[in-house]
């Protein structure tokens, strides 16, 4: 488990940092500008509430009017953090007719919160069920007392609360604006939201007419379709039935009817409480496929396409299939736009020819970047990064990257296919070399590899294959005893492992999961010179309770089971330490010692770390972490060598990720040598 995390910058992302940086200062220009009365609030969060009406202000003239918005806006901002009571006012000093400074006095009142939330009139559901279409910031990690009094949360709440009714059927449901009842010192609000329920409507009947010129069916074929409509019995909602026209209008067109119409109607009766749905449809002709036509390629081949539509020449145009076969092409990269239309080749008739055509614009598939960075280990390090994102013009994606840094240097290269498996599964190709002088030891290393992932949906995904790599370690450091080897040592194994991701960022996380477990076996059977089974879980979560903070926690596992042999070789071996790992020690030096002192590595490898991050201003965040970690020399031991991190830093966020600082102190430094404070500079989280 190495801390193997590339802090490589993009030459654009250096130049971006610059910028932002050198637009820090506090450059304000016109009238200067005075605050006073701020006590609990940020100057800047009113600032930017107000940018646009105090930009105004001061370049159309310095009206009062002007101030007046500006103010206005500052309120908003205000009222949002919960100063239900707050007004912002201005003067202009000398005077209006010639001013040289402006005075914002800004009076907050008391923060206000939610006493009590009522629904006077509410029977269908119960008070607790209203209550939880509250949706204000605090109320999940909070109580609900704690929950800060906003206007707008109780409006929405108001509109999410005659929704509900809605959708079960109170088709004349009233709603009214929230009512505020202030305690005496202005504190806290009972909130009434009174509802009138009315009756409950029922859809009592529907019907079906259909005009079916042209369209080639008979009245015996819309026996399927009936089932589709029927939503008799069931409450009523104004979407109800748009819903069902829904269902109808997708039977006609996965079936060639590309010009279908489904029409809705509902004839509500107050008296009975009761609604009866007409749908009136119009079929049109089928459209049977000619052929695709593509225009607008380039490099792309129009076999491509045609597979990605995945239309039949001579059959129905099913446009489900169309419509699925567009976003597979939109989503393969190789196109900025994708659009299609019908070209009938007859008017007439219920079963028409008709050709696809695309209108497509290639996107620019080939880029050349150039990566420049520093890591505490690698310190200054680049690369030059090429990538085809539209290989052979069949969508397929190829990279090569070559790279160096102050102790290594290496090229690598992958090609990776989305179509050739089938859906939702990948197949890369892969293969590197490396020269790096690791702290124990020098090595060569040469890789292959080929994987398949396979995807279930948007979170769950599995992932193996076969990889092939031949090291040379020389200048050992750390030796142990009969367990290394002299040349070049393969290491061949087939692996497979299960993903669970539902982060909502996968460059910035502030929200979600992430879990790994995988395994992975080594033996002369696949052509390896070393034979051992390889277990690792990993697990990240991330919690987001209030607005600028951000809770993080990580927890990682590697143990390798030895067969034939004691121990591995030491490139096999298992260290931490380093920018992404227990970050008190630098780069592998977490490990078991020999007599000499130097790292030998171990069989298992267990870290955690909890980590704080909390937004200063704009994209500068702060941090505050834990790492704790050991290595074992025996598999699935815990009892090996420990070490921790307690720390803080920065993070200063780009597009590519944050460029991070981080100052970590060990509360052992007594067990070891060297300096018990470590400062680091990377890009990335650590997790």
């Amino acid at each position: 488990m190495r801390g193997t995390l590339s802090s490589a910058i993009p030459c654009s992302a250096v130049v971006i940092l610059a910028l932002l940086l050198a637009g820090c200062g506090d450059d304000r220009r016109g009238i200067p500008i005075t605050y006073r009365g701020i006590d609990h609030v940020d100057r800047s969060d009113l600032e930017a509430g107000a940018r646009r009406e105090l930009k105004d202000f001061q370049e159309q003239g310095h009206t009062a009017s002007a101030l007046a918005d500006s103010a206005y806006a500052m309120e908003d901002v205000l009222r949002e953090q919960g100063f239900a009571h707050a007004r912002v006012d201005f003067t202009m000093e000398p005077s209006e007719a010639e001013v040289h400074l402006v005075v914002i006095t800004v009076k907050e009142g008391p923060r206000a919160y939610l006493r009590a939330l009522r629904f006077p009139g509410a029977v269908h559901f119960t008070q607790r069920r209203l209550r939880g279409t509250l949706k204000a910031q605090g109320i999940g990690f909070f109580n609900f007392w704690d929950a800060p009094l906003r206007r707008r949360d109780l409006d929405s709440c108001a509109s999410r609360v005659e929704e509900l009714y809605l959708y079960e059927g109170f088709y004349r449901v009233k709603v009214t604006k929230p009512v505020l009842s202030w305690t005496p010192d202005k504190r806290r609000a009972d909130v009434d939201i009174v509802v009138t329920e009315g009756r409950r409507f029922y859809v009592a009947s529907t019907r079906i007419e259909a005009d079916l010129t042209d369209s080639g069916l008979g009245e015996e074929a819309l026996a399927p379709v009936r089932p589709l409509g029927d939503v008799e019995g069931q409450p009523y909602h104004v979407r109800l039935p748009s819903h069902a026209a829904a269902r109808i209008r997708s039977w006609f067109l996965q079936r060639g009817h590309l010009d279908v119409e489904v029409v809705t109607s509902a004839e509500v009766d107050d008296e009975a409480a009761t609604v009866s749905v007409l749908y009136r449809i119009t079929p049109g002709p089928v459209y049977v496929l000619d052929e695709v036509v593509a225009i607008g390629l380039d490099r792309t081949k129009p076999g491509f396409v045609e597979k990605r539509l995945g239309l039949k020449s001579g059959a129905p145009i099913d446009r489900d299939r169309l419509d699925k076969g567009i976003r597979a092409l939109s989503r393969s990269g190789a196109f900025s736009s994708v659009r299609w239309d019908k070209r009938p080749e007859v008017d007439v008739g219920d079963r028409r020819p008709a050709d696809i055509v695309l209108n497509v614009s290639e996107a620019r598939a080939r880029s050349l970047d150039f990566e420049l960075g520093f890591g505490s280990y690698e310190l200054a390090r680049g690369g030059i990064r090429y990538r085809d994102r539209n290989l052979f013009g069949q969508g397929r994606f190829w990279e090569l990257h070559p790279t160096a840094s102050m102790r290594s240097y290496g090229i690598a290269s992958r090609i990776r296919d989305d179509y050739l498996v089938g859906a939702n599964n990948t197949l890369e190709l892969g293969g590197s070399y490396l020269y790096r002088r690791e702290p124990a030891f020098d090595r060569r290393t040469a890789t292959g590899l080929v994987t398949l992932e396979h995807r279930f949906g948007q979170l769950w995904s599995t992932k193996g294959g076969y990889i092939y790599e031949t090291t040379k370690a020389f200048a050992i450091r750390g030796a142990i005893p009969d367990a290394e080897r002299t040349g070049f040592v393969s290491s061949a194994r087939v692996f497979d492992g299960l993903r669970f991701d539902c982060r909502d960022s996968v460059v910035e996380p502030s929200t979600g999961a992430l879990a790994n477990v995988g395994i992975a076996y080594s033996a002369p059977l696949v052509g390896s010179d070393v034979n051992f089974l390889e277990y690792s879980a990993s697990t990240a979560y991330f919690l987001h309770p209030l607005q600028r903070l951000v809770l993080a926690a990580d927890a990682r596992y590697t143990t390798r089971q030895v067969f034939q042999e004691a121990t591995l070789p030491i490139q096999e071996r298992l260290f931490l330490g380093g920018e992404s790992s227990v970050r008190s020690y630098r780069q592998d030096q977490l490990s078991p010692r020999d007599a000499a002192g130097n790292a030998t590595g171990g069989l298992t490898a267990t870290m955690a770390t909890f980590e704080s991050r909390f937004q200063l201003k704009g994209h500068l965040w702060s941090a505050a972490f834990y790492d704790v970690g050991s290595v074992a020399p025996d598999t699935w031991s815990l009892d090996g060598t420990r070490g921790q991190a307690i720390g803080v830093g920065l993070r200063y966020h780009l597009p590519v990720g944050p460029v991070r600082f981080d100052v970590a102190y060990d509360p052992d430094k007594k067990a070891r040598k060297f300096a018990s404070y470590l400062f680091m500079l990377a890009v990335g989280f650590t997790f």
